[in-house]
C-alpha cells in the first residue's frame, strides 16, 4: 500500500473509533467498503440488530447487494444455523425430600368366613396286614388248621395243595367261574394232575372243604370288614390271624410246610 492509501486507511480507522465512542449502544464492528479500483470509499458501523449507523447500510441491505433474495424476515431466518448435537446428560440431581404421609384409607369390607379347621382326630383303625395276602399264606393257614384238628399228614398236605392249580392258571372269582365253564374244566384237569402226583384223593375231602370254607369267612371278616358272598350262618370263621406276609416270607413258609408234610406223608 502506498503512503496515500495508508494515510486514508488510518484516517478511516480513527474516524470509526470516534463514532463508536459516541455511540456505546452499538456493537463495535467496522465494515469497510471499496470502489472497483479497491480504493476505500468509507466505513459502516453495524449494531447488534443489523442496523447501520449514520453514514452506512444495514447488514440486510449489504446482503441484498451481494445477491440475497428475500425480505428481512427471511434474511434473519437464514442467519440461524442448524441445531447442534445434543449435549451429554447431566448428572442426576439429589433425591428430594420424602413427602408427607397420606391419610389412612377407609377400612375395606369384611371378607367371607373361612372354612372350619380340622375336626378332632378319629380313633385309630385296626392294624392291617403288613404285606399282601397271598394264596401261599392261605394254603399254609389251611394246613395249620388241619394239623390243629388232628387230621392226618396226607390230609394236611391236601389242605396245603388244595389251590395248587392256581399256581399254573391263576384264579377267578366264583361268580365269574360259573360264567366261564371252560375255565372250570381247565382248572379241574390241573387239580387232578397235582392230586395224582402227590397221592391225594381226586376229589377234595369233606374235612379240607370245611377248613377252606372257614378260612373264607375269616378272610372276609379280617380283610373286607364283614362277610360277603354266600350267606353261611352256620360256618364259624377260622381261628387264625391273617398277617399279610411279604412274598419272600409266604414263599418260605409254603416250602417249609411242603417239605415237612411231603416227607411225613411218604412215611405212612
Amino acid at each position: 500500500m502506498d503512503p496515500i492509501q495508508q494515510g486514508q486507511s488510518d484516517a478511516a480507522n480513527n474516524a470509526a473509533q470516534d463514532l463508536l465512542d459516541d455511540v456505546p449502544g452499538y456493537v463495535q464492528k467496522i465494515t469497510r467498503y471499496f470502489d472497483v479500483d479497491l480504493n476505500m470509499q468509507g466505513f459502516r458501523v453495524i449494531n447488534a440488530s443489523g442496523i447501520a449507523a449514520e453514514g452506512g447500510q444495514s447488514a440486510y441491505e449489504i446482503a441484498v447487494e451481494n445477491g440475497f433474495v428475500g425480505d428481512e424476515a427471511a434474511w434473519l431466518a437464514s442467519l440461524q444455523g442448524e441445531d447442534g448435537e445434543d449435549g451429554e446428560d447431566g448428572a442426576d440431581g439429589a433425591t428430594g425430600a420424602t413427602g408427607a404421609k397420606g391419610d389412612t384409607g377407609d377400612t375395606g369390607p369384611t371378607g367371607p368366613m373361612g372354612l372350619t379347621g380340622p375336626g378332632p382326630q378319629g380313633p385309630a383303625g385296626a392294624t392291617g396286614p403288613q404285606g399282601f395276602y397271598s394264596v401261599a399264606e392261605h394254603s399254609v393257614l389251611c394246613a395249620g388248621m388241619a394239623a390243629a384238628e388232628g387230621l392226618t399228614y396226607l390230609e394236611q398236605l391236601e389242605a396245603l395243595l388244595h389251590d395248587a392249580a392256581e399256581a399254573y392258571i391263576g384264579d377267578m372269582s366264583t361268580p365269574m367261574k360259573s360264567l366261564v365253564p371252560e375255565f372250570r374244566r381247565v382248572e379241574r384237569s390241573v387239580d387232578v394232575a397235582v392230586r395224582k402226583r402227590f397221592g391225594l384223593p381226586l376229589e377234595m375231602s369233606s374235612a379240607v372243604k370245611r377248613i377252606d370254607a372257614r378260612m373264607v369267612v375269616a378272610e372276609a371278616d379280617q380283610l373286607l370288614g364283614g362277610r360277603i358272598g354266600p350267606d353261611w350262618p352256620d360256618v364259624e370263621p377260622a381261628p387264625v390271624r391273617i398277617r399279610g406276609l411279604y412274598a419272600r416270607e409266604a414263599h418260605q413258609g409254603f416250602l417249609q410246610a411242603f417239605y415237612r408234610l411231603g416227607s411225613e406223608a411218604e412215611a405212612f
